[in-house]
């Protein structure tokens, strides 16, 4: 995580281009979306009252048009750079990710700006890890929800998402152990035990 945190901190946030990386960083933490997918936002894919994106079948690998929930900060992180936008164009432009000059940020742009903030943070991180990251996170956090996670991130099979559990096992041991019946239940006999003890 704070490795995370340095690559946050890198954009800088006085120029449009600092501050649009900054936005996709987060949007692409919170969402877990494909790069291409992100990149392909248009304004009208944001449904913020909502709390959600369109990710559309024409940008989707899968060719599967799906909506994804975005957080609260993803919400104000979007209002934020549209209000930007707003400053800087005189009209908001189609895309949500645009350049300086309105036209598309290309896949390898991104890359090679992700790069540069990662050789800046002192890690390595490329548009695609950030996509794991979410699922690794998301896997972790939600319990172990694979159906969940597998239709956020687009999966058409669900042996897709499998390999976020996989690699999980020590996550998995630590979850059953606080949520394993059996712990309480022992302490429960100690308690009464020593209660009988006494």
């Amino acid at each position: 995580d704070s490795d995370v945190v340095k690559l946050l901190e890198q954009p800088n946030g006085e120029t449009y281009d600092g501050q649009r990386d900054r936005v996709l960083l987060e949007l692409q933490i919170d969402t877990g979306i494909r790069p291409s997918e992100a990149l392909g936002l248009q304004q009208r894919d944001v449904d913020l009252e909502g709390h959600q994106i369109r990710i559309r079948a024409e940008v989707a690998k899968t060719r599967k048009e799906r909506f994804v929930p975005i957080s609260g900060n993803s919400v104000k992180a979007v209002e934020r750079l549209r209000f930007i936008q707003r400053g800087h164009f005189k009209c908001l432009p189609a895309l949500l990710f645009c350049r300086a000059d309105g036209a598309r940020l290309s896949a390898d742009a991104w890359t090679r700006r992700l790069a540069s903030y990662s050789r800046k943070a002192g890690i390595k991180v490329r548009p695609y890890d950030l996509r794991h990251y979410f699922s690794y996170v998301y896997y972790k956090r939600s319990f172990h929800d694979l159906k969940g996670l597998q239709a956020i991130r687009g999966h058409s099979r669900l042996e897709m998402t499998c390999r976020y559990g996989r690699v999980q096992v020590k996550d998995l041991v630590e979850t059953h152990n606080g949520l394993s019946p059996i712990g309480p239940l022992l302490e429960e006999e100690k308690r009464k035990r020593l209660k009988r003890a006494a």
